[in-house]
């Protein structure tokens, strides 16, 4: 991580997921996930999220469109996996950036 100024190192990546995920949410958020998560990821949202009171949404495929018309005012973050990798989209001052342009995005458009 040379330059960084600061990193994190985890013994697993659902250790990285659900850090990154509920340091970010709290009670009354709202997350916008895409539909096909790994399995881990996927029980962590429907079994965990609701005892911290924090609100998802899964799309129902990986077009802007499909991420857009979840979008809440409580939402907080957008998250996507994508070839073993996680990406998390960040929602800040109400404006929203998503990187999908396509069916099949390429993974220098999500990089």
């Amino acid at each position: 991580l040379e330059g960084a100024e600061q990193g994190l190192i985890f013994g697993s990546g659902m250790a990285a997921v659900s850090t990154a995920l509920l340091s970010h949410l709290r009670s009354g958020d709202h997350v916008v996930l895409q539909l096909d998560l790994y399995g881990g990821t996927t029980n962590l949202i429907v079994e965990e999220f609701n005892k911290f009171g924090i609100e998802y949404s899964f799309t129902t495929g990986l077009l802007a469109s499909d991420f857009e018309t979840q979008i809440q005012p409580n939402t907080k973050v957008i998250y996507l996996e994508h070839e073993n990798e996680a990406l998390i989209v960040w929602k800040e001052n109400d404006q929203q950036s998503i990187f999908i342009k396509s069916e099949e995005p390429k993974k220098s458009e999500i990089n």
